[in-house]
Parts: structure tokens; C-alpha cells; sequence
């Protein structure tokens, strides 16, 4: 069932790195539980098919924070020019996969990072709902048992080249987010459920502004204005334990954060399949991304 409540938004910046092997869990899934030979360069797995699609390193950046680009002289402008990153278009394209996603009604859609451009709040809570709409519609076309995991990567948390480029330069160092920030955020998405309740109480602590995409209204919200989320709930039949246990933060709590590790975890689906998702920093400025060949060189 999609529900709506309303929030408003607080501050925070440090410096990390978080990655997942989400791919290499894909691998295995697709494989597991076949005993027969390959042949004739063909695969056939036993039983019932379990679809899971992956979209990857959205590097999602709220339209909200994009300045004018036809002002030649702006940050924003000479940002746009240089980075290999999409900007003012990853909402459409963003908006696009999730459409073909929904097309396709997949059994699981595994989110990894990075999800954001460099870790800004805005971005986080816009990708979050817009997720959670997506699973809820899924659900409400027939695939009641859908869900969606999301994981991070090196740009998405404790990231200070997060900036808004709103009035064109890059004056303006926005809020990023930490782990007890993204366990929140992307609640019912492979984290906790929250209420519609404990959502309010979060929201209420954070700094966000800005016309979103999954909003019914389309007029300009500005800061501070209040603006729709979209709740949702961990499928039935998937169980998720994570490292943190018990000791999860209080919603409202902006002061503590889970330590490094903690929000590792194991989701156990009800096909018998399990996904793994390691809070592990396995790429760093040195290494840049090659953590295949960090990890499994033996």
C-alpha cells in the first residue's frame, strides 16, 4: 500500500568509503541451485526462473540543485562542461530505467552505488522514494513479493564534494549523509521499515529543498516547504539480518552513527537464495575501483 506523509530536513559531514559486491552476489544467484552440465553453450536452470535485474551507479544529482546553464560564466556551466557524469539528465534517464523496470515486473531489483552524485542529501531522499514507489507499483501490478535492495558506494556517504549549484557556483556545501543517514533513508529497501511516524521524526531533523519528481504537485517547493514521501514495507518472506542487531538508532536520533561494518547484512529470500551486502571500504584513490583484483588476488 503507498503511503504519503509529509517531512522537513539537518547537517552532518565526515569521510569514508562504502562498496558492495552486490554484482558477484548476482553471479552466484543466477547459478546457484543448477546441477545440470553446461552444453551446446547453453544454460538451464531447475525450477521456477528467479529474475533480479541490477541498475548501478546511477549518480543521481536532484534537478533542484542545477544552476542556469546558459550562464557561460557559472560554476554549474563549467561543472556540466568537464565531468563525465550526466547532471541535469540523470533524472530523466533515472526516470526512463525505472520505467522499463516496471515494464519488466523483475522477482528482485538490487540498487548499488553509486547511487548519488557525491553523497548529497537531496539526492538520497529523492532516490529513496522514488525506489519505494517503484516497489510499491510493482507490487500493485501483480508481483506482490517484489522487492528492491539498495547499496552504496564510494560516493555516496561522508562525501564533502557534495555541493548545490542551485544559484550557478559552488558555493554552497550541502549535507551528506552517514550510515545511520542511509539506514533511514532507504528504509523497507533492504533496511528497516519504518513507520510513517518515525519518518516524520527523522525528516524533521534534515535540511532539503527543492521540486522533486515523485511529487503530485508540480509547482516550485522551496526550502523548507513540505513535500510528499513515499512509504513502503519489506516483502513478505524476506528475512534481513545486519550486523548492527539490535542496536538500531532511534529515527530521530541525528547524533550517533553505526560504526564501520555495521551495516553489512544478510537477506535470506524466500526461493532459498541469500544476498550478502558487505559495509566494506574496498576502493580507495589508489586502487580506484579494481577491488577484484585486491580482493580475490590469493
Amino acid at each position: 500500500m503507498l503511503q504519503t506523509g509529509k517531512r522537513k530536513f539537518g547537517l552532518a559531514s565526515v569521510i569514508v568509503a562504502l562498496v558492495l559486491v552486490a554484482a558477484m552476489a548476482v553471479t552466484a544467484l543466477a547459478f546457484k541451485g543448477n546441477d545440470t552440465a553446461l552444453a551446446d553453450d547453453s544454460f538451464a536452470a531447475s525450477g521456477s526462473p528467479v529474475v533480479f535485474a541490477h541498475l548501478t551507479d546511477t549518480h543521481y544529482y536532484p534537478l533542484s540543485y542545477c544552476g542556469d546553464i546558459t550562464d557561460k560564466e557559472s560554476d554549474y556551466n563549467a561543472f556540466t562542461r568537464s565531468s563525465m557524469k550526466m547532471v541535469i539528465e540523470s533524472t530523466p534517464y533515472n526516470l526512463q530505467a525505472f520505467d522499463d523496470i516496471r515494464n519488466e515486473s523483475p522477482d528482485y531489483l538490487l540498487v548499488t552505488g553509486d547511487i548519488t552524485l557525491d553523497g548529497e542529501l537531496q539526492g538520497h531522499v529523492e532516490m529513496a522514494n522514488l525506489l519505494r514507489k517503484l516497489q510499491n507499483d510493482i507490487r500493485a501490478e501483480g508481483n506482490p513479493d517484489f522487492q528492491v535492495f539498495v547499496t552504496f558506494g564510494n560516493h555516496d556517504m561522508y562525501n564533502e564534494d557534495a555541493v548545490s549549484y542551485h544559484d550557478g557556483y559552488a558555493d554552497e556545501t550541502v549535507y551528506n549523509v552517514s550510515r545511520a543517514d542511509v539506514v533511514k533513508i532507504y528504509s523497507s529497501l533492504g533496511y528497516p521499515d519504518l513507520t510513517d511516524e518515525e519518518i516524520e521524526a527523522y525528516y524533521a531533523t534534515l535540511p532539503l529543498y527543492g521540486e522533486v519528481p515523485y511529487s503530485s504537485d508540480t509547482s516550485a517547493v522551496t526550502a523548507r516547504e513540505e513535500i510528499d514521501y513515499v512509504n513502503s514495507s519489506t516483502a513478505d518472506g524476506v528475512e534481513i539480518e545486519w550486523l548492527f542487531g539490535e542496536n538500531r538508532i532511534a529515527a530521530a536520533d541525528v547524533d550517533s552513527d553505526y560504526d564501520y561494518g555495521e551495516i553489512s547484512a544478510v537477506a535470506t529470500l524466500p526461493q532459498g537464495y541469500s544476498l550478502i551486502v558487505i559495509d566494506e571500504e574496498l576502493s580507495n584513490t589508489v586502487q580506484q575501483h579494481h577491488l577484484g583484483a585486491t580482493l580475490f588476488d590469493t
